[in-house]
């Protein structure tokens, strides 16, 4: 270019960037996916089916109540950490409790319950109660395979208390003779606590044991009953122990007075179909 000569040309200047406005979306970008997450963790693990095993006695409708006992209970990842949180605060009757995840939307709770060693007749109901006197079921079903408990003076049995008993020393030889019977798999016809003695009825052998060293004396039970298949009397085991192995048997002795007959078996009703929707 010569001179006098005007340039024409103009110089492009970038101008700098805003750095506020970077942040705002970043942010905007960062609390968008923060309700992406959320929403996605709401609506997949909401609870929609709650499967409930190993209850044989304990109603599902309850132990899905105490599954969901609060407002966040509908999320299953919640419900996992609160049970995992909170091991110990468990139903009266439960002895253990396994909560998992079959999918996001489905918890498993296999239940492991008390078990039952005995019951007594009340006057419309059966009570029946644990290894250590705790009342876990009171109703109208007879179930099968537990002995009857009779004799033994309740004033009011309520569920999930100890059974209030006035005889202490009977209560604790019964609770001793039901926890052996149980770990040696003999369920007698009758369980019956005359005074201070507890007396089997074993089909048509009946064994005295007495108040004391009632552990030693059940276990005793299973080689004698085999020895005296089809006979009838009474085992005398009141005076057996470590030191007095004499055991004696009466045929054809019968106990004094025989208890009323039981009425009849019903089948239980709850347990049956074990997925609560």
């Amino acid at each position: 270019m010569g001179k006098g000569t005007r340039s024409n040309m103009k110089v492009l200047v970038n101008k700098p960037e805003n750095p506020k406005s970077h942040k705002i979306y970043a942010f905007l970008v960062l609390v968008l996916g923060i309700a992406i997450i959320a929403l996605a963790f709401i609506v997949l693990f909401h609870v929609q089916k709650i499967e409930i095993t190993g209850n044989e006695y304990s109603s599902r409708a309850e132990i899905a109540d105490w599954v969901q006992n609060d407002d966040f209970s509908t999320n299953s990842i919640y419900v996992l950490i609160k049970k995992a949180i909170r091991k110990d605060e468990k139903l009266p009757y439960m002895e253990d409790v396994k909560i998992t995840l079959k999918n996001p939307w489905t918890l498993k709770v296999d239940v492991k319950e008390k078990k039952i060693v005995g019951y007594m007749a009340g006057t419309s109901e059966y009570i029946y109660f644990d290894r250590e006197g705790l009342v876990v079921v009171k109703d109208t079903v007879l179930r099968e395979n537990i002995p009857y408990i009779e004799g033994m003076e309740v004033t009011d049995a309520v569920l999930y208390k100890t059974l209030p008993v006035k005889n202490k020393k009977i209560f604790e030889a019964m609770l001793e003779t039901t926890q052996t019977l149980k770990k040696i798999e003999l369920v007698p016809d009758r369980i019956v606590c005359d005074g201070s003695n507890i007396e089997l009825w074993i089909g048509t052998v009946y064994a005295k044991l007495g108040s004391s060293n009632i552990t030693d004396k059940v276990l005793q039970l299973p080689p004698l009953l085999e020895k005296l298949t089809g006979q009838e009397g009474t085992l005398h085991l009141e005076k057996f122990s470590s030191k007095n192995r004499d055991i004696s048997f009466r045929k054809g002795e019968r106990p004094q007075a025989s208890p009323e007959a039981a009425p009849p078996v019903q089948e239980p009703q709850d347990g049956e179909d074990q997925t609560q929707e």
